[in-house]
């Protein structure tokens, strides 16, 4: 029985010697082998572009793991240049280097024997990865371009397939070249995830997968891009992207001038909207990455967008360049966009809303706030299959106006009009009349003593070159005044002015003190200069007049008053100061006789 033992442990032993003899011979005399096949492979598969090189590869065969450390993936500058002059060139050359990646369950057999390469985990840590982007690297169409992943590595392997791959911490650089222009993005701290890696010449048409892939998990820190104009800087504090629902989450989203508001119109020179974006959060569910990427269409079931501000400023001391603004309706630009949009819903949650205007007469800064605003956009979309079956974009928007009334607006944009055909209904609530003073009274150097507003509301229907419809307000104990240039009420002919404007030119109540309610009738020719929404606000201030008993009669009427108001005030003065004189002759004469 010893005996038996003996011969067993003996064979082990044998075996086991061989077998680790093996295995250093082989991992001596494999690595070359495989560091030149891998080599190969990268070069054959880039057609020369790109080559790959390490400075060590350590690999187990008896577990299958193999790093590599020290990696570069370097582009060859000189093949990428013969690709440009004969217009073949990719878009992009891409630069990689990496300490260590760790690659775990190679069947090192399959792929020497099969063609298939299986492993379980490539782990990347600490990658530092740039892109070169040439957009007009190459004609539009080359083959090259269509070639798809499959084709590229079908002369060297059968297929390929990777359980997961994990990117640590990467750092991306992108270059933009555009004629003499360059544009940089770097992003920090981007961590990728890919599961299900599977390339063979049935999955590019497997509809289940992303770009061969099951699911592919980004994110990100934070990172700032300045915008190609040079006066923006867009920067996100962090972004999730998930593949499998399509669904992106940004949080702190933020577009802002690079310097204030008086160094971007002093550098400007002129009167523009300047825009400062600010929001928690904008995330996206159901959308369709693979047609953002292939098609550059934007097309998503939802959008969100979440807490924050949109302060809209200009600045009206500088010259406006004179424009035709016909055509440039929200939604007509919508149409105008040079890729497809098709979203079904666009949520706002908590949104403020500022408009900001410096007075080029009186200098000072006048604004007007919704605050809180909330609500949906429907049908946003300039896709001719979606518009057949519905041809209106709708937005039905509820706010509150500076803080106080609340103010309810819905809009419908008929998407196939050539004249911009579109509508717009709303309700303000009560409040106070005096909180307008904060844009009366810089702007127009008028402000509201008292007043309350019990309800407006007003059902319009527009076009390029017009808005008509029906305006309704309901107010009491209105009463305004016309302040001097130092923004005071000291009396004089502004005092009196106030006085007539009260009681001569507008009803300090609707309905008035003979009980009639004041409908407004509005029939707005639009100044072909005027933007959409300076538009919808001279046809809702035409409406304010009219309930307000503003009518041309009674400005002219007005304006007589106040010219006779001024001649007497004139006259009395002429009067004073003649009397002045003849007391001061006076009295001088009468000294001289005592002397």
């Amino acid at each position: 029985m010893n005996r038996v033992w003996k011969w067993v442990a003996l064979i082990f032993f044998v075996l086991a010697l061989t077998i680790t003899g093996a295995v250093i011979y082989l991992k001596k005399h494999w690595k070359p082998l495989i560091q030149n096949e891998i080599e190969k492979a990268v070069t054959k598969a880039s057609g020369g572009l790109y080559k790959l090189s390490y400075d060590n590869l350590d690999f187990n065969l008896t577990l299958g793991n193999v790093n590599l450390d020290r990696v570069k993936l370097i582009a060859d500058t000189n093949v990428y240049k013969q690709l440009q002059a004969d217009s073949i060139a990719p878009d992009h050359l891409y630069f990689l280097e990496v300490d260590r990646i760790a690659v775990k369950g190679v069947q090192i057999w399959k792929a020497w024997k099969k063609k298939q390469m299986e492993l379980n985990l490539i782990a990347i840590d600490k990658p530092a990865i740039e892109i070169f982007h040439f957009p007009a690297a190459k004609k539009d169409s080359v083959e090259s371009d269509k070639k798809d992943l499959y084709s590229s590595i079908q002369d060297v392997l059968e297929s390929v397939k990777v359980d997961k791959i994990k990117i640590d911490q990467a750092q991306i650089s992108h270059k933009k070249f555009m004629d003499k222009d360059t544009t940089e993005l770097s992003i920090g701290a981007v961590d990728i995830q890919v599961d299900d890696l599977l390339i063979d010449e049935n999955s590019k048409s497997d509809s289940s997968r992303f770009y061969y892939t099951k699911n592919i998990t980004v994110k990100t820190g934070s990172f700032e891009h300045e915008l190609d104009d040079g006066y923006y800087v867009a920067s996100l504090d962090s972004v999730l992207l998930s593949t499998t629902q399509g669904e992106l989450y940004i949080h702190g989203v933020n577009i802002h001038p690079k310097m204030d508001k008086r160094s971007f119109y002093k550098q400007k020179g002129r009167n523009v909207t300047m825009a400062d974006l600010h929001f928690e959060q904008v995330s996206a569910q159901g959308l369709q990455l693979r047609t953002l990427l292939d098609e550059g269409a934007i097309i998503a079931d939802k959008i969100y967008i979440k807490s924050g501000k949109a302060d809209i400023s200009t600045d009206k001391s500088y010259p406006k360049k004179p424009e035709n603004k016909i055509g440039d309706s929200p939604h007509q630009k919508l149409m105008k966009a040079d890729r497809r949009i098709k979203v079904d819903s666009v949520f706002l949650d908590n949104v403020d809303v500022t408009y900001f205007e410096f007075s080029g007469k009186y200098y000072r800064e006048g604004s007007i706030a919704f605050n809180g605003t909330t609500g949906t956009v429907t049908h946003v979309t300039n896709d001719s299959i979606a518009l057949a079956e519905d041809k209106f974009m709708r937005a039905d928007l509820t706010s509150k106006l500076l803080n106080q009334g609340r103010f309810n607006v819905q809009f419908g944009f008929d998407m196939t009009s050539s004249e911009g055909a579109h509508t717009y209904k709303g309700t303000l609530g009560r409040m106070n009349a005096k909180s307008f003073n904060r844009i009366l009274r810089p702007l127009l150097n008028i402000e509201i003593t008292s007043g309350n507003i019990r309800k407006i509301s007003f059902d319009m229907q527009a076009n390029d070159y017009r808005n008509w419809g029906d305006f309704r307000f309901d107010y009491d104990h209105l009463k305004v005044s016309i302040l001097q240039k130092d923004n005071t009420k000291r009396r004089s002919s502004r005092g009196v002015l106030s006085f007539l404007v009260n009681s001569i030119l507008i009803n300090d109540s609707n309905p008035d003190a003979n009980n009639k309610y004041h409908v407004g009738n509005i029939n707005y020719k639009r100044v072909p200069e005027h933007t959409f929404f300076k538009t919808l606000w001279q046809s809702l201030f035409d409406g304010i007049k009219q309930t307000a008993g503003i009518s041309p009669e009674r400005e002219a009427k007005l304006l007589a008053q106040a010219q006779s108001a001024q001649e007497r005030v004139k006259e009395t003065k002429t009067a004073v100061k003649k009397s002045k004189g003849f007391f001061r002759r006076l009295f001088k004469e009468k000294d001289k006789k005592e002397n």
